[in-house]
């Protein structure tokens, strides 16, 4: 059977070259930690501002997803950057504790 989606995303490739090339470049982790920051405070809100009872399990499925990636990312990159967390400042809410872990 013919994959459609294989042969147009080859055709794409063929086509426009330097698509490609920007794909295949490793985004920084500086990068992936702002945007997984961005994703944990939007399920936050969202969290927050669920009205619907047949929705709840999803917005507390998406925080505690949203919340271990950017811990682990978090801690990835302190490990990266050799970052000791005993110098950093205490959270003053329980909000704020996730971006300690």
């Amino acid at each position: 059977m013919i994959n459609l989606k294989y042969i147009v995303e080859r055709i794409k490739v063929f086509l426009f070259p330097e698509e490609e090339l920007a794909m295949n470049k490793p985004v920084p982790l500086e990068d992936l930690l702002a945007q997984a920051y961005q994703d944990w405070v939007v399920a936050r809100l969202l969290f927050d501002e669920n009205q619907d009872p047949d929705m709840i399990d999803f917005t507390i499925y998406n925080l505690k997803a949203a919340e271990h990636r950017y811990c682990y990312l978090l801690k990835k990159a302190r490990q990266e950057y050799n970052i000791d967390c005993a110098y950093h400042r205490q959270p003053t809410n329980s909000f704020e504790a996730g971006l300690f872990l």
